[in-house]
């Protein structure tokens, strides 16, 4: 596996759990 290819998937990774997180939040209130 290449580098770039980790640290994109890292990336795209991150983002989806910081979203599913606000989206969360947002539900609870």
């Amino acid at each position: 596996m290449s580098t770039k290819y980790i640290h994109l998937l890292l990336q795209f990774t991150t983002a989806t759990v910081v979203a599913t997180s606000k989206y969360g939040e947002r539900e609870k209130k």
